[in-house]
């Protein structure tokens, strides 16, 4: 501190900087808030959601081929589709059972109506989603 004062600086002059600089580093520390979802999920409109696993792309297929023809057939029950990477499955695990990708399943008002997980064909995956979708379950 003495270099300091001999220089010109002045041990006052640098103390209001440091103390702000400790003053944000604690409050930033001190913040601990939850971890934004990108899922928001408005609870009165079924909310479709597909679990992807980029390095499976070729086991998705079939759901490819059944999110085209759900989306032709229920265009508005389907825009505003969910798409979770299989990063994600540990994150949703305490919203959603998904053991593994791909997965495509239907959430309505706080709980899983429909899902079809892993190995399926199209009609396999497109059925239970049109048969929810068509409010005939």
């Amino acid at each position: 501190m003495i270099y300091l004062v001999k220089r010109g600086f002045g041990y006052m002059k640098g103390k209001p900087i440091l103390l702000m600089a400790a003053s944000l580093l604690l409050i930033i520390s001190c913040d601990r808030k939850e971890p934004q979802h990108s899922l928001s999920v408005n609870n009165n409109t079924k909310q479709i959601v597909f679990f992807s696993d980029d390095e499976a792309l070729e086991q998705e297929v079939s759901y490819y081929d059944a999110i085209i023809e759900l989306k032709k057939a229920y265009p508005e029950e389907m825009k505003n589709m969910k798409i979770l990477s299989a990063a994600e499955l540990d994150e949703y695990s305490n919203i959603f059972e998904i053991d593994r990708c791909p997965a495509l399943l239907v959430y309505y008002r706080n709980r899983v109506i429909v899902e079809i997980e892993g190995k399926a064909t199209t009609e396999e995956i497109v059925a239970p989603i049109a048969n929810v979708l068509s409010g005939s379950s």
